[in-house]
C-alpha cells in the first residue's frame, strides 16, 4: 500500500520567467576554494582552488501560476581577477519534463547547434553546444549543455557551461575539453555522484532569487486522503501528486533536490498506530527504530523497502478516530524528522481542521 511511485516530471528547462523577483545575495568563494552548499541543489560541493578566480553563487526558482510546474537551478558564475566574468555554470538536477538526458538538452535554445555524446567521470553525457543568447548586455557567447540520466534511482544531472571569454569559433572538441578541464564541473559532478549534501532552506535563503509573488505557502487539497492545508513556510518548496496512481496522496520536495525526498499520505479509520499498520498487512515489515525528534502523540511504523530499494520510513499518529500514515521515501532512510515537524504538524491539524478550499490558479 505504501510505496514509492514514479515522480511526475516536473522540472521546466526554459529562461527564468518575466515576472518581479528579488534579488539575491551571491556567495562568494575566493581562489583559495572552499565547500559550499548550493542553495536549491542541496549539493555539498568542496570548489578546489583555482588561482586567480573568484566564484560567486546564486539560486533560482520559480512555481508556474497554476503551480504544476517547478523550476530551479543553481548558478556558479567565475571572475578573474579584474572582477570581470569569464565563465558561467548553471546546475540544476531532477526529473526533466524533456525525459531523458539525450531529449533534455534539445530543449534549450541554442543557436549554430551540435550534438554528440561523451564520456566524462565514468558517465556517458549526452551533448549540445552552440551559441546562447542572454536576454541582458551579456549578448551572444559560446555555450555547452551536458545531460546524464545514471542509473542507481538518481535524479538527472544537467550542466550548462557558458564561455564569457573564449571566442565564439570553437570546436566542438574544444567546448568539450573546457568542460573537462573545469574544476567547478568537476567538483559538482562528485558531489552529486557521492551524494554530498548539506541542509538547506531556499525559499528562505538570502541566496537565492525568490519570486516576489510566490504560491509556495499556497493551499491544496489531496485528492486521496481529502485533506486541505496550507504547505508550510518550512524553506522548502512542495508539490503534490494531482493524479495518484495508487490509494495515497503524493508529496514531492522540489527544492532543495538533494537528499530526493518524497512524502506518501494514507488516512485510514482506526484507534492505534500499530493496528492500522496491521490492518494495512504492513506489520510484517521490520520496526527499525524510531526516527529522532518525532513530534508529539506520533508512532514509528515499519521501514518498508520499495521496488527500486528505497527504505521508506513511516509514522503515524491517531487523530479523532482515524489514522494518519505518513512515509518518509528518502535515500538512506530517514532517521531524523526534525526537518519536517511543520510539515507534519500540518497534515495532523487538517485532519479535524480542514483548510479553505484551494485559491484557485491565477489565468493568463
Amino acid at each position: 500500500m505504501i510505496g514509492r511511485f514514479p515522480l511526475p516530471l516536473l522540472v521546466v528547462l526554459a529562461a527564468f520567467l518575466a515576472i518581479p523577483l528579488r534579488a539575491a545575495k551571491s556567495i562568494v568563494i575566493p581562489d583559495t576554494g572552499g565547500r559550499v552548499t548550493l542553495p536549491t541543489t542541496g549539493l555539498a560541493v568542496t570548489l578546489p582552488e583555482q588561482k586567480g578566480t573568484t566564484r560567486k553563487i546564486i539560486g533560482r526558482w520559480n512555481l508556474s501560476d497554476d503551480t504544476t510546474t517547478f523550476w530551479s537551478r543553481d548558478v556558479i558564475d567565475e571572475f578573474d581577477a579584474q572582477d570581470e566574468l569569464t565563465t558561467g555554470n548553471w546546475v540544476t538536477i531532477g526529473y526533466f519534463d524533456a525525459g531523458e538526458a539525450a531529449a533534455v538538452v534539445k530543449e534549450v535554445k541554442l543557436t549554430d547547434d551540435w550534438e554528440t555524446t561523451t564520456d566524462l567521470w565514468g558517465l556517458h553525457w549526452h551533448v549540445r553546444g552552440g551559441q546562447y543568447e542572454f536576454s541582458g548586455s551579456l549578448g551572444v557567447k559560446p555555450a555547452i549543455v551536458l545531460a546524464t540520466t545514471p542509473g542507481k534511482g538518481k535524479p538527472s544531472l544537467l550542466l550548462y557551461h557558458y564561455l564569457i571569454k573564449r571566442p565564439a569559433a570553437l570546436s566542438h572538441d574544444e567546448m568539450i575539453a573546457e568542460v573537462k578541464e573545469s574544476p567547478t564541473l568537476s567538483a559538482i559532478f562528485q558531489a552529486y555522484w557521492t551524494d554530498q549534501w548539506a541542509p538547506s532552506l531556499p525559499t528562505r535563503s538570502e541566496a537565492v532569487t525568490q519570486p516576489e509573488a510566490s504560491l509556495v505557502n499556497r493551499i491544496v487539497a489531496l485528492p486521496k486522503t481529502g485533506l486541505r492545508f496550507r504547505f508550510p513556510d518550512d524553506g522548502y518548496a512542495w508539490l503534490h501528486e494531482r493524479k495518484p496512481k495508487e490509494g495515497t496522496d503524493m508529496l514531492y520536495r522540489m527544492a532543495p533536490n538533494m537528499p530526493d525526498v518524497t512524502v506518501e499520505l494514507l488516512l485510514t479509520d482506526g484507534s492505534g498506530v500499530r493496528s492500522a499498520f496491521t490492518d494495512l498487512g504492513l506489520d510484517k515489515n521490520p520496526w527499525d527504530p524510531a526516527p529522532a525528534n518525532l513530534p508529539a502523540d506520533w508512532e514509528s511504523g515499519p521501514t518498508i523497502t520499495t521496488s527500486d530499494g528505497i527504505k521508506e520510513t513511516t509514522i503515524g499518529k491517531v487523530i479523532g478516530g482515524k489514522v494518519l500514515i505518513v512515509g518518509f521515501l528518502v535515500n538512506p532512510r530517514l532517521i531524523d524528522t526534525a526537518p519536517y515537524k511543520p510539515l507534519l504538524e500540518t497534515l495532523a491539524d487538517a485532519v479535524v481542521n480542514p483548510a479553505p478550499l484551494p485559491e484557485p490558479a491565477a489565468t493568463k
